[in-house]
C-alpha cells in the first residue's frame, strides 16, 4: 500500500465515472514533452480551497460526471464547486459553501446533467505523491493519482478545530447547455478562405463524443483552407484550436500534447477555459473574437477577484 493510503483520514468507497487528485498545473516540463495538466476548471478548483482556507495550489479532487463516494474518518471541513449534486449521509448540501464534516460522513457526488465536473476541497489538502512539483493526475503518462475503490486518501493535516469561511460577494458560474466562447486569432487564421473565417466566428458548433482532458472535437460545417499547406510540428497549448484535415476543429485542454502539425486558428481566451471544462456531449458553442490585450484584461480581472477570496 502506498504511503498516502496508510491510517487513511478518508476511504473511496466509489471511485466515479473518472476521479483524479488536481492542482493548478505542472509548469516547466514541456520542453520534456510534458503536458501541464492540473484542474480543468481552475476557477471552481480555486474557490473551493479558499472555502475551507487552503492556499490555491492545494490538490482537489476533480470528479468527472459524478458516481465518487467517501467516507471519512477524521473531522474536518469540505467545499465543493463545480456542477454537481451533492449529498451528506444522504442529505442534499449546497455547493460553494463550506461544510463541517465529523467522523464517518460519508459524502456523494451525483451528475446533475449541467456540468460535467465537481471539485472537493478538504482542509488543509490531500496529500499525494508530489511528481515534477504537482501532485496533478496525468493518466496518459502515468503520472499521479486517480482515484480508485477502497482506496485510502490522507490529508496535509488533521484538522481538529472546524473553521468555516465565509466568502461576501462570491461570482457562482451558470452552467448552461449553450456558451459563448471567447477567442484571439492563431497563428495560421489567415491560411483559412475567407468564407471560412466567416464561417468559423458565426456558426454553432456541436461538442461530439470524443472529449476529454487531452481535447474536444467540434463538429460543425467544415472549415477550409485557401491552400493546402503542409505544417511542420509546433508549439501548442491549452486552448489552441485545431483544425484538423476533415475540416474539423479540435479544442486542445490540459493533458495536451506540447506540440502539432495542424493548423492553430484560435486560442481560447483563460478565462473561458474553465467554462469549456463544464461543457458535456451535445453542449454547443459559438466563438466571438476578441484582442489579445481584452484577453489579458479579462484574465487579470478574474485573477485579482480570486485572489481577493484568499487574502
Amino acid at each position: 500500500m502506498e504511503e498516502e493510503e496508510k491510517d487513511p483520514h478518508v476511504i473511496v468507497r466509489k471511485a466515479g465515472v473518472y476521479s483524479t487528485f488536481q492542482d493548478n498545473g505542472r509548469f516547466g516540463f514541456r520542453s520534456y514533452g510534458v503536458p501541464e495538466s492540473g484542474a480543468m476548471d481552475t476557477y471552481s478548483h480555486n474557490i473551493a480551497n479558499a472555502l475551507v482556507g487552503n492556499a490555491k495550489n492545494c490538490a482537489t479532487i476533480e470528479c468527472t460526471m459524478g458516481g465518487l463516494c467517501l467516507e471519512f474518518n477524521i473531522n474536518t471541513v469540505i467545499a465543493l464547486t463545480g456542477a454537481g449534486i451533492v449529498f451528506v449521509n444522504g442529505k442534499s448540501i449546497p455547493l460553494y459553501q463550506p461544510h463541517n464534516i465529523t467522523l464517518n460522513d460519508v459524502v456523494e457526488i451525483r451528475f446533475n446533467n449541467k456540468g460535467i465536473r465537481t471539485y472537493l476541497a478538504v482542509q488543509g489538502g490531500f496529500t499525494s505523491k508530489v511528481m515534477m512539483n504537482s501532485r496533478s493526475a496525468s493518466p496518459k503518462i502515468n503520472i499521479g493519482t486517480t482515484l480508485k475503490k477502497d482506496m485510502g486518501l490522507r490529508v496535509e493535516k488533521s484538522v481538529t478545530k472546524q473553521n468555516l469561511k465565509k466568502i461576501d460577494k462570491l461570482d457562482i458560474p451558470v452552467f448552461e447547455s449553450h456558451k459563448t466562447i471567447r477567442i484571439m486569432d492563431g497563428n495560421e487564421i489567415d491560411w483559412i478562405n475567407k468564407e471560412s473565417m466567416q464561417q468559423f466566428y458565426t456558426q454553432e458548433y456541436a461538442l461530439s463524443n470524443r472529449c476529454d482532458r487531452m481535447g474536444y472535437l467540434l463538429e460543425g460545417k467544415p472549415i477550409y483552407l485557401e491552400n493546402k499547406v503542409e505544417m511542420l510540428s509546433t508549439a501548442v497549448v491549452k486552448g489552441t484550436i485545431q483544425l484538423t484535415p476533415s475540416g474539423q476543429l479540435i479544442v486542445l485542454m490540459n493533458d495536451c500534447q506540447t506540440t502539432g502539425g495542424y493548423p492553430r486558428i484560435g486560442q481560447i481566451a483563460a478565462i473561458d477555459l474553465p467554462v469549456m471544462a463544464q461543457l458535456k456531449q451535445g453542449d454547443t458553442i459559438h466563438f466571438k473574437r476578441i484582442s489579445f490585450e481584452e484577453a489579458e484584461a479579462l484574465y487579470l480581472t478574474q485573477q485579482k477577484t480570486i485572489d481577493g477570496y484568499f487574502s
